[in-house]
């Protein structure tokens, strides 16, 4: 029994990170983390899994006249039952309360409480496990673990885009030639991009700790030492921002959307929100799933690593093209206007009076020059 008893209080821990003031039901990707945990104590439950759909947080109370069908489990709440539970009624860090009109069939447990008996008729064993013992008190101190919901998730990645946009518009504002400079150098130099920011992210640390003992020799350096440690966070997030959206604008410019109409500014932000859209897209899809247990874990890691990779290649970029002021000399030069036609200067009639050249004819393939 008792087994039982801590193998129910390890479980029902997992239900919730924080106390809550009102009765709420577990959500599926609350229920898919604690069946883990069933499944691996199923040897201490002895073969009665734990009524996963039937589990609380918070408050819970049954009403006299009123007939709960199974078990009655809450966490960090108290269970007031003065109605019939056809089960056992448990809860986890609060107390169990049982009116003279309570009936019980199964037992009645509390695990960090006490369960306070008015003459109700419990039909298995009424026990108060204190959590001062050190296996119920270890127990209790567990940390737990629950993924965050599908409507957090989601909005989390939409909240990172509008950012991100924020961010990638006023450099295509303020600095869109180092901005192309940069996607031109990812297009380009994809794997070498990759390499230099590794090695960057790999040095970034050391440079800083360099940084400080440099400054540190004299008097003055070390006045400065706060202040060149935030200009190197600086210079580091406003290189990883650069490189990131940077990235976003080659991939937008690759699927084509440098073909759409209207000004330049126009046509520049649609890449670069096209560009965005695909890595919002990746975190939206991951964030859709999060309730599906290991497929949402999965598209996490995968939204991470992608998200990744684009962050190193442009901060890879950033660092070989000098944040975009120095740009690939075997790069073509692209022309922001419209190209002019080619066969303007060769129309045959005067312009401002000035007769237009005429493009020379071969000669006939019989002639020869004399």
């Amino acid at each position: 029994m008792r087994n039982a008893i801590l193998a129910v209080a390890a479980v029902a821990l997992l239900v919730t990170a924080h106390p809550a003031r009102a009765q709420s039901v577990l959500s599926a990707a609350q229920r898919d983390s604690v069946q883990q945990w069933v499944n691996e104590l199923a040897p201490e439950l002895a073969g009665a899994p734990l009524p996963l759909d039937a589990a609380t947080t918070g408050a819970r109370s049954i009403p006299a006249g009123s007939t709960v069908s199974g078990d009655v489990l809450t966490v960090h709440g108290t269970v007031d039952v003065a109605g019939r539970v056809e089960g056992s009624v448990a809860a986890i860090d609060g107390n169990v309360i049982l009116r003279a009109s309570a009936v019980v069939i199964g037992s009645a447990l509390a695990v960090g409480g006490t369960v306070v008996d008015s003459g109700a008729s419990v039909g298995g064993e009424v026990r108060s496990v204190h959590a001062s013992r050190p296996g119920i008190l270890a127990l209790l101190n567990q940390p737990t673990h629950v993924r965050p919901s599908t409507a957090h998730a989601i909005g989390l990645a939409l909240a990172w885009f509008a950012i991100l946009g924020v961010i990638g518009f006023a450099v295509l504002l303020l600095a869109p030639a180092n901005l192309e400079a940069v996607a031109e150098v990812i297009s380009r130099h994809f794997g070498r991009s990759f390499l230099i920011g590794v090695v960057g992210q790999i040095l970034a640390l050391p440079a800083l700790v360099l940084l400080i003992v440099a400054l540190a020799i004299t008097l003055i350096g070390i006045v400065v030492i706060p202040l060149a440690v935030l200009a190197f966070m600086l210079g580091a997030a406003g290189a990883l921002a650069l490189g990131f959206v940077a990235m976003a604008y080659a991939n937008g410019n690759a699927i084509g959307s440098a073909r759409t109409g209207g000004s330049v500014l126009v046509r520049r932000g649609g890449i670069l929100l096209t560009g965005l859209a695909i890595y919002a897209g990746i975190w939206l899809l991951a964030g859709a799933f999060t309730w599906a247990g290991v497929v949402g874990v999965l598209l996490r890691a995968l939204a991470s690593i992608v998200t990744w990779v684009a962050v190193t290649v442009g901060l890879g970029a950033t660092i070989s093209s000098r944040a975009g002021t120095r740009r690939d000399a075997a790069s073509p030069v692209r022309e922001l206007e419209e190209p002019t036609l080619m066969a303007e200067w060769q129309t045959p009639t005067p312009v401002s009076g000035v007769a237009a050249a005429r493009r020379p004819t071969p000669a006939p393939g019989g002639a020869r020059r004399s």
